[in-house]
This record gives C-alpha cells, structure tokens and sequence, in this order.
C-alpha cells in the first residue's frame, strides 16, 4: 500500500506546490532547484481490529476468513530550496481543498491530520538553504484473508486427573 500512498500523495504535492516531488532516500543525487521527498513509512500503525467476514466455500467443509482493519500511515514531507516554506504551507490547507480531498479518497487514503510546518533552514556553505518539513496522517484500509477447515462435529469428554471418563456428550452433533 505505501507504493499507492506515495503515488496519491506525489500528485498531490505537484499539483498544489508546483515543484517535483520524489521519494525519500539519501543515495540518490538531489537535483538542481526546488523539490520536495516523500516518506510514506515515517510509521504504520494498525488502529482497532476492523471487522472480520467468514464465507463458507467447498460444499461446507471450508471457510474463508477476510479481516479488514483500518491502518493509519505517517507521511514526512521534506521542502528543499527555493521557497520551501511557503510550499510546505500550501499543504496546510489540504483540508480545505475538496478536489484534492477526493482525489486521495480514489486513490483509498483518507486524510486525517496535518502538522504544523517546521522550519528546518539551515547555513550551507555559506549560504541560507531553505529547507521545510510537514507531516501528513493518513489512513487506509488492509484486508487479509486465510482459509480455513470447518469443524463440522465434534465431541466433549470431561475426565478426571487420574484419566477416568467422568462424562460424554454426544459425537455426532453437526456444528
């Protein structure tokens, strides 16, 4: 999912701050001008445990189990150069911007919080690079699914410590 995040989210900062948006990694060679990076996995965290759906398949004898359970994604987005402020603060009002709302809402990101902008500028070899950093909280929804045997009857034997059978019930009941 966080390849989709950061597709949604790359369109997003294009489009409101006008100015190249990659992802995150301090191998690559940063390129010349203003540009924002991208960091979908700042954290992931699973929030409640969703819902849970069973569907009987194979005559009865299996079942498949979906779980699906809402994950809320931190996504660090750092201004490099140019104005960097200023772009970081065009994404605090993402809210506000219902197209852009909707376009995240397709691409299954919610929006739920927005940080303030931190003002990291910097002196670089003898020069001021501007230089700013936002935090985007998103949410998503997972699904997993396993299958499953179905237990079709089954038996209780209530036995004492020493091994003796102190009750039986019935074998044959169909779950």
């Amino acid at each position: 999912m966080s390849t989709e995040i950061f597709e949604a989210i790359k369109k997003v900062v294009e489009r409101l701050t006008g100015v190249q948006a990659f992802s995150a990694n301090q191998n690559d060679i940063a390129p010349r001008g203003a540009y924002a990076t991208i960091l979908v996995m700042q954290s992931a965290v699973a929030t409640s445990r969703g819902t849970v759906k069973q569907k009987i398949i194979n005559d009865g004898n299996d079942a498949v189990v979906t779980a699906r359970y809402p994950v809320t994604w931190t996504v660090t987005i750092n201004f490099w150069r140019g104005k960097a402020i200023e772009n970081a603060t065009r994404l605090m009002n993402i809210f506000y911007l219902p197209a852009t709302s909707d376009e995240l809402l397709a691409s299954g990101v919610g929006l739920v919080n927005c940080s303030n902008v931190q003002n990291l500028t910097a002196l670089q070899s003898k020069s001021f690079e501007e230089r700013a950093v936002i935090t985007l909280t998103l949410t998503t929804f997972e699904e997993i699914s396993e299958q499953v045997g179905v237990i079709r009857k089954f038996g209780i034997s209530v036995e004492n410590e020493d091994g003796k059978e102190l009750a039986k019930y019935p074998t044959d009941e169909t779950v």
